[in-house]
């Protein structure tokens, strides 16, 4: 297993992929703080006559949207995890006497670590940027509305916070990843359903919720059902997969919103869920002859 294990780092550390992966996030991050610091600079030229720093956060919710990280981690993801099947070699693995566990735990914890390094230059470049333009490192005051909450309640934010919920996120495509790929084991369906299932299924849930909504008005009271359907889209909406990565964070309101205790455990139930799918899906899939 070890030798298995560092068989797929070394492969990992030679795919062109993975650099170029990284390459397209760093420079997309240094796009996102770009945009920030033109904000902030017209913002003191024209609106004020102090200086205006801007918040860490501010920088965090530009660089998670600008970055793409699940649109980089899902291409990546696809291209090594099906790279054995498309080429054949996993034959070969299989022959040295390699479990499908064995086989699966490595590939898993190799990709989990490259998306993990991609993770970690977002946040590295996020926070060099937020110093270099002086941003607030403090814990940030936003009002929140969600249905989590009786009223509109004043919570504070914490950027390590956002950061270690941030990751669990990322692990959370990541399993979701490596299932698609594993059950599919085409590089070209892999890519296109790792960038477009989460949205296709966040799509279908609203067509379904709606549906329901219409047929069971006819037979109940319509603001009840209509307030109770309303809950459930919230609370899908802000815990679903891509709700915190890239553009999706909108849907739940910003940072604001999300209750990030109840956010990492949701996560780590996805990455348990998933994960257990392909790890199933790994050992019920034939090897191609």
């Amino acid at each position: 297993m070890l030798n298995l294990l560092q068989f797929e780092f070394r492969r990992l550390f030679r795919k062109t992929s993975f650099y170029v992966c990284l390459a397209i996030i760093g420079l997309l991050v240094l796009y996102a703080i770009g945009i920030v610091a033109q904000q902030y600079s017209y913002t003191e030229r024209y609106l004020s006559s102090t200086p205006v720093n801007p918040q860490i956060t501010t920088i965090l919710f530009y660089t998670m949207r600008f970055a793409n990280l699940s649109v980089m981690a899902g291409v990546f993801s696809a291209l090594y995890i099906c790279e054995d099947r498309v080429k054949g070699t996993i034959k070969t693995i299989y022959s040295l006497g390699y479990s499908r566990v064995h086989v699966f735990f490595a590939k898993y914890l190799a990709s989990a670590f490259a998306v993990t390094l991609m993770y970690a230059l977002m946040i590295l470049l996020s926070l060099i940027g937020g110093i270099l333009l002086h941003a607030d490192f403090s814990s940030q005051y936003t009002q929140s509305s969600s249905i989590l909450y009786n009223d509109e309640s004043t919570k504070q934010i914490s950027i390590l916070v956002i950061i270690i919920q941030q990751y669990f996120s990322i692990m959370a495509l990541h399993s979701f990843y490596y299932m698609i790929s594993e059950f599919f084991g085409n590089t070209g369906p892999a890519i296109v359903l790792n960038i477009f299932s989460p949205l296709l299924i966040y799509i279908a849930f609203m067509m379904i919720i709606s549906a329901y909504t219409s047929f069971m008005q006819n037979f109940g009271d319509k603001k009840i059902i209509t307030e109770a359907t309303g809950a459930i889209v919230q609370v899908f909406t802000m815990y679903w997969l891509p709700t915190m990565i890239t553009f999706f964070v909108d849907l739940a309101g910003g940072f604001a919103n999300m209750d990030y205790g109840i956010s990492i455990a949701v996560n780590i139930c996805y990455i348990i869920l998933f994960g257990a799918l392909a790890l199933l899906i790994t050992q019920k899939k034939q090897v191609k002859n």
